[in-house]
Order: structure tokens, then sequence, then C-alpha cells
């Protein structure tokens, strides 16, 4: 990791002073202009480096998010509190305008897996792009498919969270954009290792778990495309729609023999079968939700429901001795249904406020070794947007509604109430 931190700073100060000395000739002689590169930093946009008259260019970028999260149970019980850097990355794109062919690459220095994203994609035209790599995949729900320095909010809903892991997966991943009429249609395939990022573990001989996993999405955009690229990649109204937006979307995944909680990981657990051979249940999930945005309003409504499927009897050891039952796959795999409302306003002068409920609903309630608990969040939120995301700070109180369980004990009641905190300050640079 600090071999790669020094190779990133040497590389940085190196651009920029090759950046000084293109200016320098520029500034000297203004007809080298259209002969030679040119290059701009904007804070949120990074420095880019523009090359043979635009037909190649290199972008440098990341973004920092210091955080705060103060957590209690309730009711008398001492409050935690917890100081970290909840994002520290650097990522690297660049583009052959005449080879139709772009990469992009995204470290992260906090995580344990530092390697986010690295695809490479070939673009047929403006409307269609094959990505070959690790990147965010678009099978999840809608405020998954958002990057991390973009949220409306501190922190992604619990259906979200509960329901997918990291979000980044390797494969293939096709997209593609219909315009019929005013309307547009964009229809989205992925074909992945169905074991998450770093699929290969920690080294070539760490095989992958299970089979392929098989997605796509549909968003159908009846009034146009939101303004902006980042119109419909951000919940936020922050380009202020002067007609109203939607997107409405669905989108389904499906594992063929998932050993990972969510269908986005692997090595997690081992199941077998009769024989005692290593076998997994295929995970199922489908997602409908609805973007919506008008004058600074933003509204999110989004709906999750997965499922676990297994053509032989599966059973925790190689032995085959105790059988795994239906309620017993919910300590392996997060099953169950889950939805998300999300209401917004981001005023003129860049402060914005966000109200969120989210229910789940785990499919075997009274199962206590049920990986997902049934919960009821209530969020709000406050966000001053500085210069939009690129500099922005962000609040957010939550409380847990969760179900009460008995202390087998002392036959009391325990409550799974709990409110928490956050704070972050981000910048994209």
């Amino acid at each position: 990791m600090k071999q790669l931190l020094i190779f990133v700073l040497m590389w940085f100060s190196s651009t920029m002073l090759f950046a000084q000395d293109i200016d320098q000739d520029i500034e000297d002689d203004p007809d080298l202009l259209e002969n030679t590169n040119s290059s701009t930093f904007v804070l949120g946009e990074g420095l880019n480096l523009n090359m043979n008259q635009g037909d190649y260019s290199f972008k440098l970028s990341g973004f920092l998010q210091p955080s705060y999260h103060y957590e209690q149970l309730q009711p008398d019980t001492t409050g935690s509190n917890y100081l970290y850097v909840g994002a520290a990355r650097i990522n690297l794109e660049g583009h052959a305008l005449k080879e139709k062919v772009s990469f992009f690459i995204e470290a992260d220095f906090v995580n344990s897996f530092s390697l986010y994203e690295a695809w490479g994609a070939y673009h047929f035209n403006d409307k269609m792009t094959l990505y070959v790599g690790q990147k965010r995949t678009f099978t999840n729900d809608r405020e998954y498919t958002v990057n991390e320095s973009r949220l409306s909010m501190v922190t992604r809903s619990a259906l979200s969270n509960a329901f997918t892991t990291n979000g980044r997966e390797f494969g293939l991943f096709f997209t593609s954009t219909f315009d019929i009429g005013n309307m547009v249609l964009k229809p989205q395939i992925a074909i992945t290792s169905g074991d998450g990022m770093n699929s290969f573990g920690n080294n070539s001989i760490d095989n992958d778990k299970g089979g392929m996993k098989y997605g796509g999405r549909l968003d159908f955009l009846p009034l146009g495309e939101f303004t902006g690229t980042d119109g419909c990649k951000r919940v936020a109204d922050l380009e202020r729609e002067k007609s109203p937006k939607v997107a409405i979307g669905g989108t389904f995944s499906y594992n063929m023999g998932a050993s990972n909680q969510t269908g986005d990981g692997h090595g997690d657990f081992e199941l077998y079968n009769g024989s005692g051979d290593e076998e997994y249940a295929n995970y199922v999930k489908f997602y409908v939700d609805v973007l919506a945005k008008y004058q600074g309003f933003s509204f999110l409504a989004e709906f999750v429901n997965s499922s676990a499927q297994s053509k032989d009897d599966l059973y925790t050891s190689n032995q085959a001795v105790i059988r795994f039952t239906g309620e017993e796959v919910s300590s392996k795999y997060v099953l169950g249904m889950a939805y998300n409302a999300q209401l917004g306003y981001v005023f003129e002068n860049g402060w914005g406020l966000d109200a969120r409920y989210t229910g789940l609903i785990p499919e075997y309630e009274d199962y206590e070794n049920s990986i997902l608990k049934k919960e009821d969040w209530y969020t709000f939120g406050i966000s001053k947007y500085l210069k939009e995301d690129a500099l922005k700070i962000q609040a957010s109180g939550s409380f847990v509604d969760g179900k009460d369980t008995m202390n087998p004990y002392t036959n009391e009641t325990i409550t799974n109430d709990r409110i928490e905190a956050r704070l972050v300050a981000q910048i994209i640079f």
C-alpha cells in the first residue's frame, strides 16, 4: 500500500510538472495551442489532460470523506462514538476518441480491498457501450448505482446496505439507450462471476465459488433525459430540473451458486450436497424503483425481494448429516423484502433537506438467526452544497425501530431500538 501511494504521488507530481510546461509553452507561443496538449483543473472534475486535439484524454481525480458516527441502543445504554475516514480514493480514467475505447481505475486507501474498479470499455456509438472488468453493477437498487461521492444523504438506505455488500462485480456489462420520440428506454445486461469484486481472492489459485451471475436492468424515462450527465446518477436535484423528470426502473439478478449473503462476494461460508460435494443455493434478487425530480424536489421509491433456491438438499458439512431447512438458509443468505421512500429538496442557496423511511421484512421473521432483521428506519438529513458534490457537508439522524425479543432466561423483553447520528465532510478533487 505504501509503495502504491508513493507511485501515485510521483505520477501526480510529474503530471503537474508536465502540465505546467505545456501551459508555459502555450503562454510563450499561443500558436502552439492547436498542436499541443491542454490541461485543466476544476474542483470536482479533477486534472484533465487533452492530447492530439482531443483525440486522447486522461483524467486524475479522487475524493476524501472524513466522517463521524454516533450510535446508542435504547433506552438506557451508553452511546458509542466513531471517528474515521469513510473514503479516500484515487481515480484514473482515459479516452481514445478515434479507437472508441476508454478505461477507468479506482483505488481506495481505506477498504481492505484497495482496488474498487478496473475496467475497459468499447463504445460502439454514443448509445451502446460494452464494459469488461470490475465495476459497479446496475443490477442492484437505484441508490446503489449512485457513486458514494454523490449521495444525497450521509449513507445509503438500510435497504441498500442490507441487500448489497459492495455493488462491484467482475464481468461483462452492456448498456444501451433508445430514444422513442421524447421518451427514453435504457436496457442493460450484465454477466459476472457472481463472486463480487476481487473475485479471484488473494491469489490466482483462490478459485471462484459457484457459477455465473446473470442480471439486467430496464429504465424507462417517459419525460425524457434528466439534465446533465449526472442527473439520473444521483438523487438530489442539484440541476433544479425546469420540467418534471421521471425514471422508472426494474432490475433482476440470478446468481448460480452464491457463497455470500447478498450474492456479490464469495467464500463467506461453505455448503454441501448429499454427496459431500461443495454446492450453493441459487440466489435471486428483484428490484423496482422510481426516481422523480422537479425544481429542486426529488423523490425516490424502491422495493426489493430476494430468495434462495436449490434443486438439491444442502448441508453445512460434507458428511451430509443435518439438512438445511428453509429457516436455516436465512442464516446464510439475506432472504425477504424491503421498501424505501425518500423525499428531498435543495434550496437555491445550496442547503438541502431529506427525509427517508425504510422498512425491512425478513422471510422468516421469527427465526432468531436470520441475517435480515425486521426493522423500520426513520432518517432525516441536512446538507450544505458549497460546490455541489465537489465540496459539501452532510449530517443525518436515524431512529431504528427494531423487533423486540425475549430473554429466554429472565423472560424479560429486550428492545432492539437504537438511534444513530452521522456527519461527513467531502471534497472531490
